[in-house]
């Protein structure tokens, strides 16, 4: 609200949350009164800009829908439109239950609001339990049980929720034969056995790729577009209340103020209202820093584009001459959805300047700066290129001087080479500045990639400090890289857990290829490949056959040696990539075979070694085996390995003749979900009193 003066003394009304009040720029005169307007700068306000006029009109305010909920958490770190549907909240307290008001505007009457703490819904004992009938008891530790429903797999499924409980999502699996359990060697399912060899000699053809599209599974917030007609917004919450509003993340040189005589944090308020941007590289105007450690930027769904709009996180000054520039911690940028919309940055061609150059979002821990930008979160938005412009620097997201990243939720997609173009960008892209561990999440990429470089989906570099330097990626689906792999890791850790790398036919034109390898692990290092999908097509002339590659360039320090790959499915719908040669599943350093006797590997600096690599529990449909003796090492499944038939394979890549193992140690671990249904995790399944899990990713 905004509160109108004469000549007398200020005084805000009565409010108990507390409010920071600033002056506006300028007075209004007239007829020899004078009146000054405030801005307040807590949640649901706005700084008043320059000139602005007043809004008089009456608002009541309104509860939001966490207004009688059960909750787990407060309404209020949900997210804002949980608190007021109308006017700006205030008075928020309780530990849960919760209580806050909702403050009407301009005489408007106030919402008074509370919300209540739930309980988690809880499986029973029936829960992964295989079983011949629907089960009827032990169905609920917390909760009411919903009806039973069975799946087109002889699997049965139901809630355990009701009136103040979160729903959880519960199972019993089909009933499951001994038989059907592998504890050694391989199995190859009747059906390949009779099928495979018409596949590899070309008597019967491949089927058609298919796609397991998250948005089949669960509805997805779509990008939002110019036809949308929506207006840029992104809010800065401190606190937890809004103290600035901005119009793009770079500012406008011909508006913008940061007010150079201030000796300490810049007012984001007044500098946001003057078109000033928080995360901009203008020469001359972004220059002092308008953020804080713990800091959350919410951004509202619009297209962000244009030079204003690239991103640039990295340290700033307090003031003219401050000696020592802040380095970025604790920063959250998160998109928010709003009618299943949410924000999309666009790469358009730089204004030339440095930060620009390096793509739409560039975290840089500055010029010869000790410390990294540290804990920053990047969530929930779309980054893609202006298709009609063809620029695209180094990568969608490209670092330069990060600790402990995370990206999560998000498409990045376009950055391919174009035509007439040679320059294609990555996806994402680290350097060598890095440290602690990536966090990947939930993200989304396709159409990434060129010839110069190459670029690929994701490239992950080594840390040039860090002998721990690590990347997580879970619950992600990297899909249609031109030229370059869908995932390649020169990390010192590599982890990938629960993802879905899909390699793909060449798309025309220009593209005479699709990807190269799906995972490439060049420099070896510690790999985890834990409950992925990996399909391969025939992705053209002058691209690769393998899936999986480790130390393939050999080793360039003195990192530890180790491949774990356990219960992934392995897919080739072709015989071969290019119309001759072979694809097949895992190349390793010398085309050498794990637990050969000249499975020796270099060590560095000198000498050599031989790691340590479990490959187990993985399944695989459509590889031919190779008879000439130079390419036995493209036969190698490793142990407990299964092959069965495309007539076995579900669409979202389950088998409906599974096969399981004895050995159990991916139970617990992210399952494949393809973004899909973050926080599923494998299960230990149990017949006859034993423990199993199913061979391959996907859990029945």
């Amino acid at each position: 609200m905004y509160t109108l003066k004469t000549n007398q003394s200020f005084k805000s009304e009565s409010m108990s949350r507390s409010h920071s009040w600033a002056m506006a720029k300028g007075m209004l005169s007239a007829a020899g009164i004078v009146i000054m307007l405030y801005s307040s700068t807590a949640a649901a306000f706005s700084p008043l800009p320059p000139g602005a006029v007043t809004n008089t009109t009456l608002i009541n305010g309104s509860c939001g829908s966490g207004n009688g909920a059960y909750l787990l958490t407060a309404p209020w770190n949900i997210s804002l439109f949980s608190v007021c549907a109308a006017g700006g909240s205030a008075n928020e307290s309780g530990s849960g239950p919760w209580s806050w008001s909702c403050l009407g505007r301009n005489g408007g009457t106030n919402a008074y609001c509370t919300a209540n703490v739930a309980s988690q819904g809880l499986c029973g004992p029936a829960n992964n339990t295989p079983s011949a009938t629907a089960p009827s008891t032990g169905l609920c530790t917390v909760g009411s049980p919903s009806s039973v429903t069975v799946g087109s797999t002889g699997s049965f499924a139901w809630s355990c929720g009701g009136t103040g409980v979160i729903a959880a999502q519960c199972q019993a699996l089909p009933a499951v034969s001994q038989g059907a359990v592998l504890s050694t060697g391989s199995y190859t399912s009747n059906a390949a056995q009779s099928n495979l060899p018409l596949l590899c000699t070309g008597t019967t053809s491949y089927p058609s790729q298919w796609i397991w599209n998250p948005a089949s599974t669960t509805v997805q917030p779509r990008a939002a577009t110019a036809a949308d007609n929506l207006t840029p917004r992104i809010d800065q919450v401190r606190n937890g209340q809004v103290i600035a509003s901005y119009q793009s993340f770079g500012s406008n040189p011909n508006g913008c103020n940061e007010d150079l005589e201030i000796n300490g944090n810049i007012n984001p308020a007044p500098a946001a209202a003057s078109g000033c941007g928080v995360f901009g590289n203008v020469s001359h105007v972004d220059i002092y820093r308008l953020w804080q450690s713990g800091d959350t930027f919410l951004v509202y769904p619009a297209v962000y584009t244009g030079p204003q709009n690239n991103i640039i996180v990295a340290p700033r000054p307090d003031y003219y001459q401050d000696p020592v520039p802040h380095i970025p911690t604790n920063i959250t940028i998160l998109g928010v959805t709003v009618n299943g919309i949410r924000p999309v940055l666009l790469d358009v061609p730089p204004a030339g300047d440095f930060a620009s150059a390096q793509g739409p979002i560039y975290i840089w821990n500055g010029a010869n700066q000790a410390t990294n930008s540290t804990n920053i979160t990047i969530q929930n938005l779309d980054i893609a290129v202006d298709q009609n412009l063809g620029w695209a620097g180094k990568a969608a997201i490209y670092t330069d001087g990060a600790t402990n990243l995370t990206l999560r939720q998000l498409r990045i997609y376009g950055f391919e080479q174009k035509q007439g173009d040679t320059n294609g960008a990555n996806g994402i892209m680290t350097s060598p500045p890095d440290t602690g561990t990536l966090t990947i999440d939930q993200v989304e990429l396709y159409h990434n990639g060129g010839a110069n470089g190459p670029a690929h989906n994701i490239y992950i570099n080594a840390s040039a400090t860090d002998p721990n330097y690590t990347v997580h990626m879970t619950n992600s689906w990297s899909h249609d890289a031109y030229y370059g792999h869908t995932f390649k890791s020169r990390a010192q850790n590599t982890i990938l857990e629960g993802n879905y790398f899909q390699g793909g036919l060449p798309q025309g034109g220009i593209y005479g290829q699709a990807e190269n390898y799906l995972v490439d692990v060049p420099n070896g290092g510690q790999l985890i490949m834990h409950n992925n999908v990996l399909t391969k097509n025939a992705s053209g002339a002058g691209s690769n056959g393998a899936s999986v590659t480790f130390a393939v360039e050999g080793v360039v320090d003195a990192r530890p040696q180790s491949a774990d790959i356990e219960n992934n499915t392995f897919v080739a719908f072709a015989a071969t990539y290019d119309g001759t040669d072979a694809l097949w599943p895992f190349f390793f350093w010398g085309e050498l075979v794990p637990g050969a006797s000249n499975f020796v590997m270099p060590s560095y600096p000198s000498g050599t070694q031989v790691p340590s690599v479990t490959v187990s529990g993985n399944a695989f449909v459509g590889y031919c085996p190779q008879t000439y003796s130079s390419y036995q090492f493209m036969n190698y499944r490793g142990n407990l390995a299964v092959t069965e038939d495309f007539s076995e394979l579900n669409q979202d890549y389950s088998f409906n003749n599974p096969v399981l193992t004895t050995i159990t140690d991916v139970a617990g671990t992210p399952a494949y979900a393809h973004a899909a249904q973050t926080g599923l995790v494998r299960q230990l399944i149990s017949n006859g009193g034993a423990g199993y899990t199913f061979i391959g990713a996907e859990d029945q």
